[in-house]
């Protein structure tokens, strides 16, 4: 018995060969505009009810791609667009539908004037060495049989029977699944796969696997939940997996058997087949090792700006305890000040108005107290931080021996520093130490009469770490949140490989000039639209007012309404965010 093969839901299977219901009057436009070449053949025709369904079926064949049924009901905007273009009332139609000869003939017509072809088995050759790629960045079924049709549109090949796509594209995806499969496990040595198979596996002296272990929260941002989640990276990076793994599988293919590794037990691990385990387990730690670098570098971002909010809370607290210290303080030299300018005034003596006020004693002692109140003159708080610096030693070691950070020219002495700062242990810090990443607000504490205040230093070079990392100048290899900015980018040679091949499979045009002039044509659209629904009231909690446009205040809105709002402007805006055009 032959196997079923599922690629598609039910659903998306009636709607994969189906004109959509939405079709906006751009896309109507761009799918249905007849060329001087079109009307030439349809002129051939005389009869308006031939012109008509000779035109309804050249544009069935270039979308969606397949012949016209009588049975169906073409859409009535696309119908009364075709017609408008060949001078034809749509309700002559009707009349075509049951011609059944004569719409043979048009059929036939039509693939010979404008090469459309038949499926054939080379086509299905042909297509499944095409889709592999694809199928190679993703397993979703809707993506593979979208990327087939349109393929087929564009070679003005008629669709077959979606079961044949189905199957092209099912077979398709199980190749891919394979050569992904053994991409992550052509390298394994024997004792990598006895690591991997431990994994699964409870250990004699413990309740739980691994797997389990690593599976666990990291925990609250402190320096005891870095040290375990720091542990856990180690152990992955023991297995010696190649990191470059990542960049010969796609990401979401390698994203995807990530998490069928985090999301299954190990008991189902252990039934899969040894090399979809293997490939799985693969997968889940490489993605392991990326997720708990990103963790690691949160925490440090988090422990960090905690410090920063214990320096600013005590700073502040300290100014409160003493406001009333402060306050006498500065009432005393008040009155101090009134007595000196009377005593200039009148000529007289001023160490005599002075001890009118109070004895020079009390007045050298009082001055000896308002130094101990004062705080430093730029009124920051950094002078309290080293309270805490012990508490960042309690994992900034670790830090710094685990990870290596790569900087952009701005950030490069930070980098340099965090390097210098490791390798000295406990050692003081050098005079030619780098100190262009050191701003003027730290540059008094870590830069002393006494030399390189070391602990100030490395808080400063720590505090940098967590701004470049924020700001993207400074980044970690094997990171998903802190990698480098070119890994988001297509590589340059690939670039240029796909520009000099055909063109490049990018959603948007290449030529600045015509991706201009698109996105104004669709900004003109959609305010048009939105203004024809102010004018009809039709915009939820919008209204004009005395040409005002008045906006409902977010907070009078209901809980319930508050939750359906956003759809049910997607809906009435045609799926089209009005700040994205």
């Amino acid at each position: 018995m032959a196997k079923v093969v599922v690629l598609l839901s039910p659903t998306q299977r009636t709607k994969l060969l189906q004109i959509p219901d939405n079709f906006s009057e751009r896309e109507i436009t761009r799918y249905y505009s007849l060329s001087t070449e079109d009307l030439a053949a349809i002129e051939q025709h005389r009869r308006p009810q031939n012109r008509l369904g000779f035109t309804v079926q050249l544009a069935y064949l270039r979308f969606p791609g397949r012949p016209w049924d009588p049975q169906e009901q073409v859409p009535p905007a696309i119908l009364t667009y075709l017609a408008e273009q060949i001078g034809e009332a749509p309700d002559v139609l009707a009349d075509y539908a049951s011609r059944d000869p004569t719409r043979r003939e048009h059929l036939s017509e039509i693939q010979r004037v404008f090469h459309f072809h038949p499926f054939t088995m080379q086509t299905y050759r042909d297509l499944s060495r095409w889709l592999m790629p694809i199928a190679l960045s993703t397993d979703q079924g809707i993506v593979l049989m979208e990327a087939l049709i349109e393929e087929l549109r564009a070679r003005h090949v008629l669709l077959p029977a979606v079961s044949t796509l189905e199957r092209l594209g099912w077979e398709t995806r199980r190749r891919a699944q394979q050569q992904v499969f053994t991409t992550l496990t052509e390298g394994l040595s024997q004792e990598q796969r006895k690591q991997l198979d431990a994994l699964l596996v409870v250990a004699t002296d413990g309740r739980r696997t691994p797997l389990a272990w690593l599976r666990e929260p990291p925990g609250p941002a402190k320096p005891s939940s870095f040290l375990k989640v720091i542990e856990r990276l180690q152990y992955i990076r023991a297995f010696g997996l190649d990191p470059l793994l990542t960049h010969r599988v796609h990401a979401n293919r390698l994203r995807r058997l990530a998490h069928e590794g985090e999301q299954y037990t190990p008991q189902f691990l252990e039934r899969f087949e040894p090399l979809r385990r293997y490939a799985t387990l693969v997968a889940y730690l490489l993605d392991m090792t990326a997720t708990l670098t990103d963790t690691a570098l949160e925490m440090h971002d988090h422990i960090m700006g905690l410090l920063f909010k214990q320096g600013q809370k005590k700073h502040l607290a300290q100014f409160e305890q003493r406001g009333k210290a402060i306050n006498e303080k500065v009432r005393l030299y008040a009155d101090v000040g009134n007595a000196l300018i009377k005593a200039k005034e009148e000529a007289a003596d001023p160490y005599q108005a002075l001890e009118a006020v109070l004895p020079w004693e009390t007045f050298v002692s009082s001055v000896q107290e308002a130094r101990t109140l004062a705080r430093p003159a730029d009124f920051d708080y950094l002078d309290l931080l080293d309270d805490h610096y012990s508490h960042i030693r309690k994992y900034a070691p670790e830090l710094l021996e685990t990870f290596t950070f790569h900087a952009a020219p701005s950030s490069q002495s930070v980098a340099e520093a965090l390097t210098l700062v490791r390798d000295l242990g406990r050692k003081k810090v050098p005079e030619n130490a780098p100190l262009d990443f050191i701003k003027p607000r730290w540059e008094s504490h870590v830069v002393t009469d006494d030399g390189i205040d070391r602990h100030y230093y490395e808080l400063c070079a720590l505090s940098e770490l967590r701004n470049g990392l924020r700001s993207g100048d400074i980044w970690v290899d094997g990171s998903h949140q802190y990698r480098q900015f070119e890994d988001y980018l297509l590589p340059t040679k690939d670039w240029q490989e796909l520009r000099t091949t055909g063109t490049p499979p990018v959603a948007v045009p290449l030529d600045a000039t015509t991706y201009l002039m698109e996105r104004k044509t669709l900004l003109h659209e959609q305010l048009t639209r939105v203004g024809q629904m102010l004018k009809d009231n039709a915009l939820p909690d919008v209204r004009i007012d005395k040409n005002k446009v008045r906006i409902t205040p977010w907070t009078q809105r209901s809980r319930k309404g508050s939750k359906s709002w956003p759809a049910e402007h997607m809906r009435r805006c045609g799926g089209s965010r009005l700040l994205s055009c």
